[in-house]
């Protein structure tokens, strides 16, 4: 604790200070790990739509494989019909029959190949992503630990010096803390150190004779931001 008012109303500003860029840093991680997680899932919802794709293939390929069955199996039937038909007209209808028969089952059977072409290039295509996913996630667990590891540093730290906050608070001036916590209602970061011959907050560039003035170490407020400045 200080024994000057100034310095002692300077390490609460500096502690709060410190406390809102660990909880930054701690959310950056956070926001960092939560886009590598949608990064990871997207590229899992990449393969999955790949393994889609070839059972909705397969499907097809089942479906025209029953048609090409069928059409055999139809044709079996109709045959031996047609060689005992009663008439040229009968044997001609059967003719036609089967004819129809043999065009759709070479349209099935075609169907099909070009089916297990599309089949096998998606295969193809699914390895290569299962294999990039593979890699994928393990960089993603590895950096997801790290920053996982470092947000939990930036907590703790944080949890520390919310605890001994109230010790330093006891010992500032409660004029000071009072305006202070008034402004920190509306204000991020309302007490800003004097930065070079600029404002910690805005930038804006500070008279010499105000700097004169914060060297006393008095408090002034930012002609432009209107936070208080202070200069160590």
């Amino acid at each position: 604790m200080h024994d000057n008012p100034f310095y002692a109303f300077i390490a609460v500003v500096e502690v709060d200070q410190k406390i809102d860029q660990l909880l930054n840093q701690s959310n950056q991680r956070k926001a960092e790990i939560e886009q590598l997680n949608s990064q990871l899932k997207a590229e899992q919802a990449i393969v999955a739509q790949e393994k889609e794709q070839i059972q909705t293939l397969n499907k097809q390929i089942a479906l025209h494989e029953l048609e090409i069955k069928n059409s055999r199996a139809r044709q079996e039937v109709l045959t031996p019909q047609r060689d005992f038909a009663a008439s040229a007209k009968e044997g001609k209808a059967f003719d036609v029959e089967i004819a129809a028969l043999k065009v759709k089952q070479q349209q099935a059977e075609e169907a099909v190949f070009s089916l297990w072409t599309s089949v096998e290039a998606a295969e193809q295509r699914l390895q290569t992503l299962e294999q990039q996913l593979a890699v994928f996630t393990e960089k993603v667990g590895q950096v997801v630990a790290a920053k996982s590891v470092e947000a939990q540093t930036f907590a703790h730290e944080t949890a520390e010096l919310q605890q001994d906050r109230p010790r330093l608070v006891a010992g500032a001036p409660v004029e000071f803390m009072t305006k202070y916590e008034s402004m920190r209602q509306s204000v991020s970061n309302p007490v800003v150190p004097l930065v070079g011959d600029m404002c910690g907050g805005c930038s804006t560039q500070i008279t010499g004779t105000d700097i004169a003035q914060l060297r006393r170490h008095v408090l002034l407020p930012c002609k432009e931001c209107y936070r208080l400045l202070y200069s160590r």
